[in-house]
């Protein structure tokens, strides 16, 4: 796996845009605070993983041993895994501020073959609130990563080199957030896509060797045209939330189309221009993942997430049932015998062939990440540690002997509290939200909107609408949830005509609500 698609991070809203700012200054960000086979035979996933019967024998109250040893502490919080050639890199969930040095930015470390971890100066990316999506390179030498950058208005899709001079920017674009890596013979190639479908066009960015021009099947305006937004249409007929490649050189980018269906685009090995490959998905719920992703099966396949499973067979595309049918995959990895692990609501699924079965964590734990590194080994980050798939009988832990406590989580965070792709909503969004505003570090815990609460007076066609106080990854914002997707784009098309400098926009989010403020519309004013 080259990378994850994950667009912003924090900032599911920020990158959406915001609306005006108080006086004197303008809203704007807050700083936010293996492959080896397992010790003992895994219970098969469905109804044994759900809670069946014991076998005959067997004893109720005895858990399986799990194959999973805590290696190491993780170094900072909510960390994510990105494999590299020799290591795995560890990346914060958020930004973080170091007094010592008086340096703010975002953390990396390194996560060693033997359980060793290295935090040095040289890993942390400088200052600016953002989060990485990828990387790609071998440890020690030059490390290439994709990154999503905030301005507190917008996205910026950045490209960072690291070598002897620390990290070097080589590539930035405003108003766009990079979905992941793609290899193609001996290029390697991030898909960029606007944070909202109207403004900017998806393009490929070279990472390593040449860019072999690869173009997206632009939209056809009758179907792709936005109402209400001065008559704007998404450029491309899917907008990309991932991208990835097969073993024989086909590339696949993940995403939805104007219609806001799951769609696959598919360039052939050597082609510049794509096609478009529909799914019919089967009715099993919606759901969404954190991180949505594109990954190269043991063949010339490939694997599809977005909450729910799909995969690519080298020519067809259609749905899988996942491990637990009332939860969604939230993660995934293939190790290099073609098992595909997965992680559905904390727990662990491996596929081989057409069954899943449940591999159990240490009792009490569960999982937030997974990876496999480039030596097949599997790691998870579960409760504050970082474990790794033993061999069989293995049971040491981590270097030195010593004991790495495990926190006993009480799983994944809520999906509003995840981070989680910036999305555009669309008519098949289950929540469509309007963000309208950024709270900055001076905009009073009472502040009630003004200039929008102006903008709407009069406008009782919206009252359906939900006005709230909203928060993600410790940033606030005002937002607006709406019944529909068509209000929600008369709504942002109001604000923007209305408030002079507002750029406010449409996502698919489930935001955690603060404050409500109940308005009346027909005066504009807060009721109490």
């Amino acid at each position: 796996m080259y990378g994850r698609s994950i667009g912003a991070g924090v900032l599911w809203m920020t990158l959406a845009g915001c609306g005006a700012a108080p006086p004197p200054e303008p809203a704007g960000p807050s700083v936010p605070p293996s492959s080896a086979p397992p010790s003992s035979a895994p219970a098969p996933a469905g109804d044994a993983a759900q809670g069946a019967q014991p076998a005959p024998g067997a004893s109720a109250q005895a858990a399986p041993a799990s194959p999973f040893i805590p290696v190491a502490r993780a170094p900072f919080d909510e960390v994510r895994l990105l494999p590299i050639e020799g290591a795995v890199l560890l990346a914060g969930g958020v930004n973080v501020r170091d007094e010592a040095d008086d340096w703010w930015g975002y953390p990396l470390g390194v996560l060693l073959p033997d359980g060793t971890i290295e935090v040095q100066k040289s890993l942390r990316l400088p200052s600016g609130l953002r989060q990485v999506a990828g990387a790609v390179g071998r440890w020690p030498d030059v490390i290439d990563a994709i990154a999503t950058g905030d301005t507190g208005r917008t996205g910026i899709a950045e490209l960072w080199t690291l070598g002897p001079r620390g990290w070097q920017q080589r590539h930035e674009k405003h108003g766009n957030s990079f979905v992941g890596l793609a290899k193609i013979g001996a290029s390697v190639v991030a898909l960029q896509a606007p944070v909202m479908a109207p403004f900017h066009e998806s393009q490929f960015v070279a990472v390593r060797g040449p860019n072999p021009g690869l173009k997206l099947t632009p939209s056809v305006k009758k179907e792709c045209l936005i109402e209400g937004w001065d008559h704007a249409i998404q450029r491309t007929a899917v907008l990309p939330v991932a991208v990835g490649s097969t073993g024989d050189g086909k590339v696949l980018g993940y995403g939805r189309s104007c219609a806001g269906d799951p769609s696959l685009e598919l360039w052939q090995p050597g082609a510049r221009t794509s096609t478009i490959l529909r799914l019919d998905r089967a009715k099993r719920g919606d759901h969404q993942s954190a991180s949505p992703q594109v990954l190269a099966g043991a063949a010339n396949d490939a694997w599809i997430f977005d909450g729910f499973v799909s995969r690519f067979d080298g020519a067809a595309w259609k749905e899988v049932e996942g491990p637990k049918l009332e939860a969604g995959v939230t993660d995934a990895a293939v190790a290099g015998d073609g098992t595909l692990w997965v992680l559905s609501d904390g727990a662990v699924f491996a596929r081989r062939g057409d069954t899943w079965e449940h591999t159990p964590l240490p009792e009490g734990v569960k999982a937030h990440d997974l990876a496999t590194a480039s030596d097949g080994t599997l790691w998870i980050a579960a409760g504050g540690a970082l474990l790794r798939h033993g061999k069989p009988g293995e049971r040491s832990g981590a270097p030195g002997g010593s004991t790495v406590p495990l926190d006993k989580a009480p799983g994944p965070a809520p999906m509003s509290q995840q981070r989680r792709l910036v999305r555009p909503g669309g008519p098949a969004c289950p929540r469509n939200v309007v963000v309208l505003y950024t709270f900055s570090k001076v905009t009073p815990d009472d502040y009630d909107f003004p200039l929008t609460r102006k903008a709407l007076k009069g406008h009782t066609e919206l009252a359906s609408a939900r006005f709230a106080v909203t928060r993600d990854g410790g940033q606030r914002f005002f937002a607006a949830l709406v019944p529909s997707f068509d209000m929600g784009q008369k709504l942002a098309a109001l604000i923007r005509k209305e408030v002079q400098g507002s750029s406010p926009n449409v996502v698919c989010a489930e935001p955690e609500i603060l404050r409500e403020l109940k308005l009346d519309l027909t005066s504009g004013e807060v009721m109490k």
